[in-house]
């Protein structure tokens, strides 16, 4: 069984891992839910699922090889808006909710 959110959020959160993976201080072989927080390499997990279709999750960043720290909470809304995402600048979210606002129409026509 799959995790369950709406298409608008699940294009956000791809365009999300996408705009990571190309930024020039992520590693080569980062792990798709990789993210720099204050400089610090980090990780952020999806929680569980949400009724109204929103995707939730916890950002952390590495404290050491063995040890994280809990940096904040990431939502990003049901109509594929990213309402706060630590370690995600404020263009780098809208950048996220336009690629996937464009990967919706082109999935689903019509407007986002």
């Amino acid at each position: 069984m799959g995790y369950s959110c709406t298409a608008k959020a699940s294009f956000v959160r791809q365009a999300i891992e996408d705009i990571i993976k190309f930024l020039p201080d992520t590693p080569k072989n980062a792990p798709s839910n990789f993210i720099r927080v204050g400089g610090v390499a980090g990780f952020w997990e999806i929680g569980g699922e949400r009724p109204d279709g929103s995707i939730t999750g916890t950002v952390f960043k590495n404290v050491d090889e063995n040890h994280c720290r809990k940096v904040g909470a990431f939502k990003i809304s049901a109509a594929g808006l990213v309402e706060r995402f630590p370690g995600l600048n404020p263009a780098g979210r809208h950048a996220a909710e336009i690629r996937g606002a464009n990967r919706y129409v082109e999935t689903f026509g019509g407007a986002a």
